[in-house]
């Protein structure tokens, strides 16, 4: 109705200079003119209105795509696999984000192009046809050669397109990796380094830009030639009718006029294929991530199972085997069980493949053989999210939300706990005196990437963050290594002493596992040893060779 309405009234404004033309000036009649003009300036006014009311159904339609493309494709990307992660860059995946505007507007157009557009054409093709034939199918014969001008370009436009959005791509990956590692950067003096590296890219990305716009400018400026030139063979061949007396003054700017209405919204209309030529590259960039398989669903995901309490050892690892990608193996068949309550570390050189199978157990992967338990129930059968609630994992280097200490603290906890809590796991992580002494305690704002805290601070509120989760499994992969010998001592005797509750500790301090129960030992991704402190040292193996490079050095 909105696109009729519009319609109608161009039409009929286009008919204002022909009325005059041809009756009032003639005819000298002023009241006639007063009586016209001021009708057709309430006509505008009432256009304008509508005009902003089609302008508002496209916003409106635009925010509504926004919501669709863009939290759908967020919503798929945390629920991607680790591996998907570990494989691309930061500016990789916001730059695909940022694509789907392309697609919205190439949406939100072909909306008001088929509606709006193709109505008018109907309509004022046939007011065109109607006041003078011949001239109308003079217009017709330019439309092939527009069509030919826009679709002779659009293998170029896909090619232009899909390289600027690499370009911006690897630029926007750069700036983000540079920023988060501007200390680095600054401590080994890189910064002209970055800033050339970063040059020469967002170079390449304007070359492709430039590639992109100089294609867009020599359409645009063929169609804009074929437009004059249109005009002018109308002209041209309209006032030959006008000196032959068969067509008016009035008639010929009218038909004028009206063209402006017929060519504009079917120039719209197959310049919509740039556009959607546009957005299928971004949609094609989309569908690369959104086509991606999510973190696999056990059954039990979907009937949210509870993980079941048997007899069976709490964590069991059966012949597990591992790598990433398609690098050597991790972890080769290793076989290991870690005791329900106990306190259990994981000791090894670098690289023995310690981290990687907390990094199985927390179902971040799958092993490509062998089978994980937990309760006895294997992991690719148990609802990731009671798993994940079973476990709190605090890694070496913490990651911290822009916000209070507080609000870190309650992250992803769905129980909220009491003050008294809350200040208890502060004191078992060593943290509490410290959050005491700042003027807004725990409402203490923590900066972007918690620079405002030291590595120490960010591992005890990280400790206290996991406690707060009650968990039956907490993991500290290295989670301590930032702290001095004193405060670590004292968390590791108030973490031992915690009743019920498995510990699972990846250690290169030895002191640590000298106080847990049971003590595994990796050596080349396979379990060598395993047993108490003093079982290890009386075996005179792996273990022993580890305690007596510590205690050298």
């Amino acid at each position: 109705m909105l696109s009729f309405l519009l319609t109608g009234f161009g039409i009929i404004g286009s008919y204002y200079f022909q009325l005059i033309i041809d009756r009032i000036v003639p005819a000298r009649s002023a009241n006639l003119l007063e009586i016209i003009s001021i009708g057709l300036l309430t006509m505008y006014m009432i256009q304008a209105f509508l005009q902003y009311l089609k302008r508002y159904l496209l916003i409106l339609l635009g925010q509504r795509l926004s919501t669709s493309i863009m939290l759908r494709y967020f919503d798929h990307v945390l629920h991607l696999p680790m591996s998907f992660f570990s494989t691309r860059k930061s500016g990789e995946i916001i730059s695909r984000f940022l694509d789907a505007t392309k697609i919205i507007d190439a949406l939100a157009n072909a909306t008001l192009s088929l509606f709006l557009d193709a109505s008018m054409v109907i309509s004022v093709g046939l007011v065109l046809y109607l006041q003078n034939a011949q001239l109308f199918f003079i217009s017709l014969a330019t439309i092939p050669i527009y069509a030919l001008i826009v679709f002779s370009f659009i293998k170029r436009f896909d090619q232009t397109n899909e390289e600027q959005m690499e370009a911006g791509a690897t630029v926007n990956s750069q700036i983000i990796e540079s920023l988060k590692g501007i200390e680095t950067i600054k401590s080994f003096n890189a910064t002209d380094h970055i800033s050339n590296k970063v040059t020469e890219q967002f170079n390449e990305m304007m070359e492709k830009t430039f590639k992109n716009l100089n294609l867009d400018n020599i359409q645009a400026n063929l169609k804009n030639a074929l437009q004059v030139m249109s005009s002018t063979v109308l002209l041209w061949f309209g006032t030959t009718l006008v000196l032959k007396g068969q067509m008016t003054i009035g008639q010929l700017i009218t038909y004028n006029a009206l063209m402006i209405f017929f060519t504009t919204p079917l120039q719209n209309i197959i310049n919509l294929q740039v556009k959607i030529q546009t957005a299928k590259v971004a949609n094609d960039r989309l569908n690369e991530v959104l086509f991606l398989e999510q973190e696999r669903l056990a059954e039990s995901d979907l009937l949210d199972t509870p993980i079941r309490s048997t007899d069976s050892p709490l964590i069991e690892f059966k012949n597990v085997s591992f790598s990433y990608g398609f690098s050597e193996n991790v972890l080769t068949s290793l076989s290991c069980v870690i005791p329900e309550n106990s306190k259990t570390a994981i000791v090894g050189m670098s690289g023995s493949g310690k981290s990687t199978l907390v990094k199985l157990l927390m179902n971040f992967y799958t092993p490509e053989e062998g089978e994980i338990f937990y309760q006895g129930q294997d992991l690719r059968s148990i609802s990731r999210l009671e798993l994940r609630h079973s476990f709190s994992y605090v890694p070496q280097d913490p990651f911290f939300f822009s916000g209070t200490i507080m609000e870190n603290l309650l992250f992803g906890i769905e129980t909220k706990p009491s003050l008294k809590e809350i200040e208890q796991a502060c004191e078992l992580a060593q943290i509490k005196s410290y959050i005491d002494q700042l003027p807004l305690t725990y409402q203490t704002s923590i900066e972007e990437g918690a620079t405002n805290l030291s590595g120490g601070q960010k591992q005890r509120l990280a400790i206290a963050r996991a406690l707060l989760k009650q968990s039956n499994v907490m993991i500290l992969d290295e989670a301590t290594s930032g702290l001095d010998t004193r405060l670590e001592h004292l968390i590791i005797d108030n973490l031992m002493a915690i009743q019920n509750k498995t510990i699972i500790f990846i250690a290169h301090h030895l002191p640590i596992a000298k106080k847990c129960d049971v003590i595994l030992v990796l050596e080349d991704g396979q379990l060598v040893e395993s047993g108490s402190h003093q079982h290890l040292l009386d075996l005179n193996g792996t273990y022993k060779t580890l305690w007596e490079m510590m205690t050298v050095a």
